[in-house]
């Protein structure tokens, strides 16, 4: 007759010292510890999610937005600079429909809440981001110049701001889905509107800066106002 292991009982069940007299013992013991491991790497998994979720949606970036500005970090250094005595020359991204006339839109903005200006006809936004600006508030204009290149003026002219800026141009209404040419687009700043030519469509630029491709849209951080325009290449 095969013996019996003796069982001692504690509040918490079969002890570890009777369980390893038995023939189970080592099956036991496993799911025990699987059960004990399993519980706080589970309460480790949702506080790590409830992180990164906070994460994502600090300072109300989030989607592209969010991306763009990690990217960018919380410095004003967004751009690729070239030499001061020399530009570099773009393709502009085009309209699909010509602009006839210049269009303007101003907003004010705040240090404590940020503020985003936009040109809802033309798929174009500009989120300035809390902490950006050095005053209490400021007003900001955009203008979107006449002709076909995607080009925007930003006033007041020569405003730095102490984080970046995103530019969103929304692609729809521009001739990007038709074009075969080319690959990329980029963000290039002007310092005068008469450095594109808005007949060729091909713009010289005294900065060139990363831009982010989304399907719709095309995203880029700036540190200061002049103009802006989108290249290709």
């Amino acid at each position: 007759m095969m013996k019996m292991p003796r069982l001692k009982h504690s509040p918490r069940g079969i002890s570890v010292t009777a369980q390893l007299n038995s023939p189970l013992s080592t099956k036991t013991m496993r799911i025990a510890l699987r059960s004990r491991l399993t519980r706080p790497l589970s309460m480790l998994g949702v506080v790590f999610a409830a992180s990164l979720f906070a994460a994502c949606n600090s300072d109300g970036a989030v989607g592209p937005q969010a991306d763009i500005t990690a990217s960018f970090g919380k410095s004003s250094n967004t751009s690729t600079t070239t030499s001061s005595t020399s530009t570099v020359t773009k393709n502009g991204l085009l309209w699909t429909k010509s602009l006839s006339k210049a269009v303007t839109k101003s907003v004010t903005v705040t240090a404590l809440a940020g503020g985003t200006l936009e040109i809802p006809e033309l798929g174009f936004s500009l989120r300035v981001p809390v902490g950006a600006i050095s005053t209490t508030s400021l007003k900001i204009s955009v203008t979107a110049l006449a002709g076909k290149v995607v080009a925007y003026e930003f006033e007041p002219h020569g405003t730095v701001f102490l984080r970046p800026l995103i530019i969103n141009q929304d692609l729809d209404p521009t001739t990007w889905a038709a074009n075969k040419s080319f690959k990329l687009l980029g963000a290039g700043y002007f310092k005068d509107a008469a450095q594109i030519n808005q007949t060729s469509g091909v713009a010289k630029l005294d900065e060139v800066m990363v831009a982010l491709l989304t399907p719709s849209s095309v995203y880029w951080g700036v540190s200061h106002f002049s103009g802006y325009m989108v290249s290709m290449d």
